[in-house]
């Protein structure tokens, strides 16, 4: 079985983001669990929806030949904590006014309106092949700014409000030809930088590396960023395999 490559900084990318969100797997390990332990096991699983708190209990068996066999069991899964979590891990429906809603609520209304007139203009540079998908957080809404151009889609950035504040996150893991080398990274990197006054970490080029929303409050910045995105669409027209 040949397993996909898989990329280092991407991965950890992902680990932080998921740390971000608190989707993480937090394991007790012991030969014995006690049952003081179990019962605060069982109670975090209840109270957490994103974090799954479990016990792993490993007992040692020797056989009639004196070998180790080890016997793992699984200890602290709920019928309650399974329920929660099964309800805010279903895929959610957004849409305009509902993300709108959300970055208003975080953001303020100052970047609800950023956010309502971003996503007019971009579609409105070409608004027969963009288009703004509507993320299907359970619990977080997001966008993507999309192109399709001959049944090729390239996704330029991300909006997403969260806990703290509103973030634009570039999306070059999922840039397609002309950007996908290393050398259109630099350039596209390069030209974000100058646009945001932002200095991107070369190791975050094969991610999705995020800035605040807010700057681009600054007209010179909103302008400056735009005209980037406008570029890579007439740079994705022209290119030819």
């Amino acid at each position: 079985m040949q397993l996909d490559k898989v990329d280092d900084d991407a991965f950890w990318d992902n680990v932080g983001k998921n740390l971000q969100l608190g989707k993480i797997r937090l394991l007790f390990v012991a030969d014995v669990i006690p049952k003081t332990l179990l019962s605060i096991i069982e109670f975090l699983n209840n109270q957490m929806v994103n974090t799954e708190v479990l016990g792993l209990e490993i007992k040692q068996y020797l056989s009639g030949k004196k070998e180790q066999i080890f016997v793992p069991k699984i200890v602290g899964q709920t019928t309650q904590g399974t329920d929660i979590k099964h309800y805010y891990s279903k895929k959610k429906t957004w849409n305009r006014e509902m993300f709108l809603g959300e970055v208003a609520r975080i953001g303020g209304r100052e970047q609800m309106e950023l956010a309502d007139r971003f996503m007019s203009d971009f579609i409105g540079v070409d608004p027969k092949h963009c288009r703004v998908w509507y993320g299907r957080g359970a619990t977080h809404p997001s966008i993507v700014l999309c192109f399709d151009w001959k049944d090729v889609t390239t996704q330029f950035v991300s909006v997403y409000p969260w806990v703290k504040g509103v973030y634009l996150e570039l999306y070059f893991q999922y840039f397609k030809e002309p950007f996908k080398s290393d050398e259109g990274r630099m350039l596209l990197k390069r030209s974000f930088d100058v646009a945001l006054d932002v200095d991107i970490p070369i190791e975050k080029l094969k991610g999705r590396p995020s800035v605040d929303f807010g700057l681009l409050l600054d007209e010179n910045k909103y302008q400056a960023f735009k005209q980037i995105l406008m570029d890579m669409i007439e740079q994705i027209k022209n290119y030819e395999k």
